[in-house]
């Protein structure tokens, strides 16, 4: 552990903190060992295993999906709601906007947008 003399740490943590740089530790070792092995095959490539799990994951997860409602709903709020929730705002805010002009509350020279 770097900082021995810290004092401030209760037995808990100096363990769980020890523990980490032991961790580190054989996982540096293991790095070193497999970056130097002069007898890879793996042509410079090396693998983890947590990794290669979360990408094979990734790569079956269309064939494990399986629909819902609850994922129905999802998609439709992720995908539907936001797109016509911001073609309302436009709506409303171009329909006010027509109004004032209309009744003659917005003068032409505050409009935006104008051609002169």
């Amino acid at each position: 552990m770097s900082g021995r003399n810290q004092f401030d740490l209760t037995p808990e943590e100096r363990s769980i903190l020890e523990r980490r740089a032991q961790i580190r530790q054989l996982n540096r070792e293991q790095y070193l060992k497999l970056v130097h092995n002069p007898h890879k095959t793996s042509g410079g490539y090396m693998l983890d295993a947590g990794i290669e799990r979360f990408m094979a994951l990734n790569a079956k997860a269309v064939e494990y999906f399986k629909p819902s409602i609850k994922s129905g709903l999802i998609s439709f709020a992720v995908t539907v709601v936001p797109v016509f929730g911001y073609a309302y705002l436009i709506k409303s805010e171009r329909n006010h906007k027509e109004h004032l002009i209309r009744t003659g509350q917005l003068s032409y020279r505050d409009r935006t947008g104008k051609l002169v």
